[in-house]
């Protein structure tokens, strides 16, 4: 891997690869990918949980750009029609 930030995205790009392996029955099982790619067991279960994340993280501009979404800044980060309807329900 080359380092840095891009280890993370091959790191998902290698995860989903495997689960479509997976998935389409080219390989039944972890360890059947493991040896194919002359790897360790448990490094190719801690990579295929990757595909197992949100789709967000706190990493993401997009969600920056909203606002925190901490649970004491959820009335910030919500438009002001809806927190409205909050203060209805409380």
């Amino acid at each position: 891997m080359s380092g840095g930030r891009d280890d993370g995205f091959e790191a998902l790009a290698r995860a989903f690869r495997w689960r479509r392996l997976l998935e389409t029955g080219v390989h039944a099982t972890v360890a059947d990918i493991a040896a194919a790619e002359k790897i360790n067991t448990s490094c190719v279960s801690r990579i295929l949980r990757l595909t197992l994340l949100a789709p967000t993280s706190s990493n993401d501009p997009r969600r920056k750009a909203a606002g925190s979404t901490r649970h004491g800044d959820a009335r910030e980060a919500v438009p002001d029609r809806v927190a409205g309807a909050m203060d209805v329900h409380q």
